[in-house]
Order: structure tokens, then C-alpha cells, then sequence
């Protein structure tokens, strides 16, 4: 009777027992319920109901059937927008709950299945997982991407079902606190780890807000959930890939830099904050226009707008920048421009490399290769002049001695021939200047004290010098000993002090070129490389470390620009008037000091004087070793057969005569192949050999190796005009070397000493 009438009401009326199973729901009570009522009958409220746990009117059932006191409550319930005025009534068995929805909430059910399918549409197609879920994490509802991101098989199958266990445990407590947070009116947001259903460990991010009923109560927390899993793995790759390049970018050894599109500084490491002698913040902070040469600035700009306009994709420049210091250093900068993915550029990246030194030691290079080629081409002036001068000389002998019986003293032919001896020596002083610059003049090397030399030279210096120019030398108390040719130090000294004369007697840079001072110096020094830059301001030092003779000729004179000093060792070069000068000199010093194994430098300004440094390998314990050489004596007649060999016809022709006018039979090669055709003919009859060291095909040494396979002590007279062949020539008792051009006595000494050599051997 009393379920009739419950059957024939507008409110919704739902029964439980002590144990909370429904007991009795009348029709109007699917409305509340949300379900069919005869499918609850029997079952447990809270496990079919999973979604009002947490609900005010779970709260109030259980504070009501507690106390067996009758409430009301006023809630809207989950999942839909009807409000309710809810009355508790406790009776003996359980409790009942009789529903009565508020005017206004109610929907008509065709407006309220398009709302539910609209909004149920709109929460499947959202990219991201929106789920409710109670207080205490029970899944109320979630959507079909929330179901993907779960890896869960259907609504159905997890609704209801807590979550807390599927977060990562060292993530549930800010989960729980979160949704505590949210229960309690607050806006959160997490970022978590989960272990889908299937297992599967993925990252999530969410933001949770509280869900109110129309009555502003908390009924539910709204989350929506991103998977950032593939994000945040390739932010940690770019955080990975961004440590490698600051860890390669500051181990490197080249300044690196990176700017955005319009030029500002993103990154320095600490080797660019070293190069261009600024901190890093400085840079990050100021225009590199401002601290870059003003002539290239344009360039850096023109570059930079190339990168920005996309035409170019890479760029190598050089550029100049002053440092705080007020030095200046050259860099060369290569860069790379970067691209978004629309091909738009975002910046460039690079290295600056600082090449000062290395211009300085290419400038060096290019310079001591220029002075090499001028080298090859003055040595080989002067052998095709030693040459020529040998047969002037050579017939200069000849009608000497044919004139001598038929000309008296004083007759103008002898005057002549005077004259014409004369100019062949001078001719011959300038050919030794050519052979000293290219290093191929004969020395006769010895332990020399650079001290003595400078003492033994202090007479004919004044003299050089003039009363106008005052000489100071401060020699060097200990031992001064190199191993070098005496007399070519002599001309070093007399080279440098007459181009000191001149710059003091010229007047010009504001000298008023009326004489000065000269000072010449000797001391001892151990050299490194740290020690040469500091002294000569070069990148890399040419000579070992070790003991070092140095010789400094200073002077006061009106000094020289920087274009003057670059070319200041090169032959024929020359500041003076025409016929003033030859321009060798300087260039004669150069040659000696690097034949000697030593370096020259020269520091000059205009107005400033000169200071010439030279430096030579010092000999540490002296042997003592005594001068070698010794006054030739007298040819005697010449008896027996010479095998002469020489590819200059005028050379062998004059020397043939020499021969032969000595009384000597001559055997005349063109070559080392003709020479050895003759001695397969006369070995038996030569005498001695005289032969050209250097030749075309067959030299003089090879030549005269093959001789001696058949006659071991044969003498040998080696004629060149290189040093380096002198040095390796003349090596057994009956060997002698001659110079060329060779005097006629000089060549019959040197014959007669190596046939004497051969006959007490």
C-alpha cells in the first residue's frame, strides 16, 4: 500500500538498510540516482554509487543514520545540473531519502540527452584527458583521450576505480595533497609519473580545479591531464645537447659566440672574453661595433645582413679589435648562420680565432722566403760574376807577364792594366758581398772572441766614423767565444757603423744630422723562447735554447718608419742618393750573422735612433783551437799531366793557359763523363786534378771518387765559388780548395801543395 503511494508522488524516494543496500526506490528515483532502480535493489549505495562518496549527501546520510536525526540537504548531483532539496528520514531498519528537485534545474529529457551527447561529444574529441574524480580518487568519469593516455580498455571498466595507485609512489603524496587542495576551493597544477594499466611509465602534467554544484558546494575535482612524456624527453635532449655544447665550447681553444638576428650576444665562452680582453658580461652587454676597428665594422655588418636576409649560410672574415689595454689584435671569424624550421634565421653561431701571431710569423715566413729567392738569385749573379772575373783576371796575368820583358816602368800600358786590376778587385769585393748575403761566401770559421773583435776593431771604426760621432763600447767581462770567420765580424761591425754614420750625418725625422752617439755592446745570455719574445716581440723563436753571444750596435741617428725596416736587409735596397750607396751592406750583415748560425733584429722609429741585435750560438769551453792557414809558398815549374775538368768554356780555356805556361801538360774535360773517358785513356800519365766542384750530371766529388777507385792518392785542386762546397771539400792531405775567382799563384800553390801532400803521404 505505502509502495503504491511512494509509485504515485513527484519526489524521488530511495530506502537503505543499516548496511547502506538499497532496500526500495520508487520510479522518480532513476532521476536522482541516475540509474534503472530495480537494478539497485540488494546492492550496496556506495559501490554502485562510487561517484557521491565524498558527496554532501554522503556526508549527511552517514551523520544522519549515526544519529539517527533527520537533515536536509541541498546539493546538485554528479554528472548533471539538477538540484535537489534532499531530506533525511532515519526510521528502524535504515534510512530514507526522499528527493525533490528545485524549480528551474530540471531540463526537458530531450534537451537534456542533446546536452549530455553535445558535451560527452566535445570531452572525446579534446586532445587532452579530462576526468572527475571523488575526494578520495575514485574515477568519476573521463573522457576517450583520458581512456588512451590510461591505456584503459572502457568507461566502464575503470569508473569508480582509484587512481592514486596507477601515480608513480614517489609522486602520490603531492598527488594526494593536490587533490586535497582541490577539494578545498584551490587551483592546482602537478607533474607526475604514471604507470598506465598496461604498464606502461609515461609523464604527465595536469591542472585540477574544484567542480561545485549549483549551490557553490565541491562535489567533484576537474582535471585536465597532458602526456608530456615525449616533450619533456626532448627538452632533457636539448638540456643534454645544450651541455655538450658548453662543455665543447668552453674546453675549446677558439673564442665562441653565438648572436640572435639583429647581432646581440646570446653566449661568450671564456676564451672569446680572453681574446677580446673583456669579461663576459661586458660583452653579453655592450655593441661589438664599438669595439671593433671602425674600418671593419662595414664588413662585420655586411656579413651579419647576409646572414639575416638568408643570402648566405656561412662567412670567413677578418677583423681588428682594440682591446682595453689599447693593443690591438687580429681575429679571423667563422660563422654559421641558424634557421627555424620555416628557413627564417634566428641567429648565427661561430669562433673567433686570434691569428695575430700567426699573420706576424706568415709576414716573417713570406719575408724570409723573399729574402731566400733573392738569396738564390744574388748567389747565382755572383758565380756566373766569379766566372767572368776569373777569366779577366786570369788573362790579366797573362799580359802582365807577356808585357812585363817589352814595357818599362811607368809606361801608360802598365797604368792601364793597373786600372783594369783594380776595378776586377773591386769587382771582386762586391761579388763577396753577393756570396755573404747568400750565405754560399767561403768562410774560414774559428772560436773568436766577439769582445776581442769589437776591441781590435775600435781603431778602424774611428776612423769610419769622423769627429763628429762619438764611439762607446761596453764589452763583456766573461768569455765572448762563438764559432765564426774573424774577419766577416769585422765587416759586420764596419757594415753597421758606416749605416749608423750616415743616419747621424743626414739629417732628417727631426735629427738635425750633425753627428751622435755610437754604442757597440758585447754580453752573455741563455735564451728561450719566452726570452726572444720579449726581446725581439716575435711569435716563435728560430734558434734553440741555449748560450748566446749578443752584440748590440746602437746609435742615435734620425731612425727609420716601419716600411724602411721591413726592407731593410734586402740587397740593392737603399734610402741614399744614387752612386750614394749599393745597398748591399745591410744586406751583407744579414747574410754573415745567418751564415754564422746566428739572428739579427732591428728596433727603430723615426726620430729614435737604431738598436741592431744580433745574436750568435756561443761556444760554452773553448778548444783553443789556433787560425788555420798558412803563407803559400812560391809555385815551382810544373812537370807532369793535370786533368782539367770545367763546364765554363772561357773559365777552362784560362785555365789551361795558367797550366801551361807553368809548364804543365793539360788533359781539358767538359764534363765528368769526358774526364772519365781521358783517365781510362792517361791514368798512367795524370799527375793531379783540377776540377769545378759543382757541374751539370757528374759533380766534382763524385768525379774524383771514381778516379780513386783506380789510384787512391790522387791529388785533387776543387775550384767553386760556394761556401757550402768549400766545407766539404779539401777533407784528405792531398786535396786543396781555391776560391773563385782564383789568382794564377793561388791555383799553382794550391797544385803544388796537394801533389807535395801526395808524394809524403
Amino acid at each position: 500500500m505505502v509502495a503504491r503511494v511512494f509509485e504515485r508522488v513527484s519526489d524521488a524516494v530511495v530506502c537503505v538498510d543499516r548496511d547502506w543496500r538499497f532496500t526500495y526506490l520508487n520510479a522518480r528515483a532513476g532521476v536522482l540516482v541516475g540509474r534503472e532502480p530495480r537494478t539497485l535493489l540488494g546492492h550496496v549505495a556506495w559501490d554502485e554509487l562510487p561517484e557521491l562518496v565524498g558527496h554532501p549527501l554522503h556526508t549527511a546520510a552517514l551523520r544522519a543514520m549515526e544519529r539517527a536525526e533527520a537533515a536536509t540537504v541541498q546539493a546538485t548531483l554528479p554528472g548533471t545540473t539538477r538540484a535537489f532539496e534532499l531530506r533525511l528520514e532515519p526510521f528502524g531498519d535504515g534510512l530514507a531519502v526522499i528527493g525533490t528537485e528545485l524549480p528551474g534545474t530540471a531540463p526537458s529529457d530531450a534537451r537534456l540527452v542533446e546536452q549530455s551527447r553535445y558535451l560527452r561529444a566535445v570531452l572525446d574529441t579534446a586532445p587532452d584527458c579530462v576526468k572527475v574524480l571523488a575526494r578520495d580518487g575514485a574515477l568519476l568519469d573521463i573522457n576517450a583521450s583520458g581512456l588512451a593516455m590510461l591505456d584503459a580498455p572502457s568507461l566502464a571498466a575503470v569508473r569508480g576505480r582509484d587512481v592514486l595507485p596507477l601515480v608513480a609512489e614517489a609522486d602520490r603524496a603531492p598527488f594526494r595533497a593536490m587533490l586535497d587542495a582541490t577539494f578545498a576551493g584551490e587551483v592546482r597544477g602537478l607533474e607526475f609519473d604514471v604507470v598506465t594499466f598496461t604498464g606502461r611509465r609515461r609523464r604527465f602534467e595536469t591542472d585540477g580545479a574544484p567542480l561545485r554544484d549549483a549551490l557553490g558546494a565541491v562535489v567533484g575535482a576537474l582535471f585536465v591531464t597532458r602526456d608530456v612524456t615525449e616533450r619533456r624527453a626532448v627538452e632533457e635532449r636539448l638540456r643534454e645537447s645544450e651541455t655538450r655544447f658548453r662543455m665543447l665550447a668552453e674546453a675549446a681553444p677558439l673564442g665562441v659566440f653565438m648572436n640572435d638576428a639583429l647581432g646581440n650576444t646570446l653566449y661568450v665562452n671564456e676564451q672569446c672574453a680572453e681574446i677580446m680582453g673583456r669579461s663576459r658580461e661586458t660583452l653579453l652587454n655592450e655593441r661589438w661595433a664599438d669595439l671593433v676597428n671602425p674600418m671593419d665594422v662595414a664588413e662585420m655588418n655586411r656579413q651579419r645582413l647576409a646572414f639575416r636576409n638568408g643570402d648566405a649560410e656561412r662567412s670567413v672574415f677578418e677583423l681588428r679589435v682594440r682591446r682595453p689595454d689599447g693593443s690591438s689584435r687580429t681575429l679571423t671569424s667563422h660563422a654559421v648562420r641558424l634557421r627555424a624550421a620555416d628557413g627564417t634565421t634566428t641567429g648565427f653561431v661561430g669562433m673567433v680565432e686570434d691569428t695575430t701571431e700567426r699573420l706576424a710569423l706568415e709576414a716573417q715566413l713570406r719575408q724570409a722566403q723573399k729574402m731566400e729567392a733573392v738569396g738564390q738569385l744574388a748567389g747565382g749573379i755572383a758565380h756566373d760574376f766569379n766566372n767572368l772575373l776569373t777569366v779577366i783576371t786570369g788573362h790579366l796575368d797573362f799580359a802582365r807577364q807577356d808585357l812585363a820583358p817589352l814595357v818599362p816602368p811607368g809606361h801608360s800600358v802598365r797604368e792601364d792594366l793597373a786600372e783594369i786590376a783594380q776595378a776586377a778587385e773591386r769587382a771582386r769585393a762586391l761579388v763577396r758581398q753577393l756570396l755573404a748575403f747568400s750565405r754560399k761566401q767561403v768562410v774560414a770559421p774559428q772560436e773568436v772572441d766577439v769582445s776581442q773583435v769589437v776591441r781590435g776593431a775600435e781603431q778602424l771604426l774611428r776612423r769610419v766614423l769622423g769627429d763628429e760621432i762619438v764611439l762607446g763600447t761596453t764589452l763583456a767581462a766573461e768569455s765572448a767565444v762563438v764559432r765564426a770567420d774573424a774577419v766577416q765580424l769585422e765587416q759586420v761591425l764596419v757594415n753597421l757603423a758606416l749605416n749608423a754614420r750616415d743616419a747621424m750625418l743626414t739629417p732628417m725625422h727631426g735629427h738635425p744630422g750633425t753627428g751622435g752617439t755610437l754604442t757597440i755592446e758585447t754580453d752573455v745570455q741563455a735564451m728561450d723562447a719566452g726570452e726572444a719574445r720579449r726581446m725581439f716581440d716575435t711569435g716563435e723563436w728560430a734558434l734553440p735554447s741555449g748560450p748566446y753571444v749578443r752584440l748590440t750596435v746602437r746609435d742615435s741617428g734620425h731612425g727609420m718608419d716601419d716600411a724602411t725596416r721591413a726592407r731593410l736587409f734586402e740587397p740593392f735596397f737603399t734610402t741614399k742618393p744614387i752612386g750614394a750607396g749599393t745597398g748591399l751592406g745591410l744586406a751583407t750583415v744579414y747574410g754573415i750573422v745567418q751564415q754564422s748560425g746566428g739572428e739579427i733584429r732591428v728596433d727603430s722609429a723615426p726620430g729614435a735612433g737604431t738598436t741592431f741585435t744580433i745574436l750568435l750560438p756561443r761556444v760554452v769551453q773553448p778548444t783553443g783551437e789556433p787560425a788555420t792557414g798558412a803563407a803559400s809558398a812560391r809555385p815551382t815549374a810544373g812537370r807532369g799531366t793535370v786533368l782539367l775538368v770545367e763546364d765554363e768554356t772561357a773559365v777552362r780555356a784560362t785555365t789551361r793557359r795558367v797550366l801551361e805556361r807553368q809548364g804543365y801538360t793539360v788533359l781539358e774535360a767538359r764534363h765528368g763523363a769526358d774526364a772519365l773517358m781521358l783517365w781510362q785513356a792517361h791514368h798512367a800519365e795524370v799527375l793531379a786534378v783540377v776540377t769545378d766542384l759543382r757541374m751539370p750530371e757528374m759533380g766534382g766529388r763524385e768525379l774524383v771518387a771514381l778516379l780513386r777507385r783506380s789510384r787512391e792518392r790522387l791529388p785533387v785542386v776543387y775550384v767553386s765559388g760556394y761556401s757550402d762546397e768549400a766545407a766539404q771539400a779539401a777533407a784528405r792531405p792531398y786535396e786543396r780548395f781555391i776560391e773563385k775567382p782564383f789568382a794564377s799563384e793561388a791555383l799553382l800553390s794550391a797544385l803544388d801543395a796537394a801533389v807535395g801532400a801526395a808524394a809524403r803521404t
